[in-house]
């Protein structure tokens, strides 16, 4: 008579598929989140320049990118808006994200002075530039009229410090620190105003804030420190700054947690 097999002969491989379809599931659900994630990102982001859109005014810079990508960077400054025209001075560099901060844009327009070449672009088309769904994300416009396909990348609105949001920072039980690099000018930090929320605001005031190079100059970014004693995480608060020229400018952050988002309250 032969011998039977021990049951326990297969159950190494047995733990081995199943761990493998753990594995792949597991994968599979951090994928779909990832790709959650950044959607929302892209709507958030896609909602914040339509708003800065309908604001635009002759402090405002707009960055558009080509599609499909060519390298270089399509730069304007809004001089005029009148109508539904909005009329430019135009800049191409090749510099990159890196390079291309808001105050940096600002310097070229200012080195090239009234060398820079002309523009009129309609409201429309300009509206259309900004990427509304997440699979059309990288569809452009031809905004200058010139057959080329464009995105708007960024606008940025230079009158005063410019904060943006990277989502990042320091979150515990009963601890909140959110980074906030500083794009535009310095400026002092005089006021926080709690508008929701049970958080309590740490930052000893007035607080100096520097310019950033970038968004990821660590030497230009500025932390908001809270604490809070109960469960409640969600938060808004509007800060007060005061530029170099002592205009008062002001900003509502929102969010939960590190997931936050930051406006000028124009």
């Amino acid at each position: 008579m032969s011998a039977k097999t021990p049951w326990y002969t297969f159950a190494g491989p047995i733990l081995i598929l199943a761990g493998l379809a753990i594995y792949g599931f597991s994968e599979q659900v951090n994928t779909i989140r990832a790709d959650h994630n950044r959607e929302n990102s892209f709507e958030t982001k896609a909602a914040l320049l339509t708003e800065q859109f309908a604001k635009t005014d002759s402090h405002d810079y707009y960055w558009l990118t080509e599609d499909p990508v060519s390298g270089s960077n399509v730069l304007l400054k809004v001089t005029q808006v009148k109508d539904s025209i909005i009329t430019c001075s135009m800049l191409t560099t090749g510099l990159n994200e890196y390079e291309l901060s808001p105050m940096k844009i600002q310097y070229l327009f200012a080195m090239k002075g009234d060398a820079a070449e002309k523009v009129t672009i309609s409201k429309q088309k300009m509206l259309a530039s900004i990427p509304r769904k997440y699979e059309f994300a990288d569809k452009g416009t031809d905004v200058l009229g010139n057959g080329r396909l464009f995105n708007t990348r960024e606008i940025y609105h230079l009158d005063g410090p410019m904060l943006i949001d990277r989502r990042t920072g320091f979150i515990s039980n009963t601890n909140l620190s959110l980074d906030f690099p500083n794009l535009g000018w310095s400026g002092t930090l005089t006021k926080i105003t709690n508008l929701s929320g049970d958080y309590k605001w740490t930052n000893h005031l007035p607080q100096v804030i520097a310019t950033a190079k970038n968004e990821y100059d660590y030497a230009g970014q500025f932390h908001l420190n809270g604490t809070v004693n109960t469960n409640e995480r969600r938060y808004k608060v509007e800060l007060t700054m005061l530029d170099s020229l002592q205009k008062e400018h002001k900003y509502i952050v929102e969010g939960q947690g590190l997931s936050s988002t930051v406006r000028q309250a124009y």
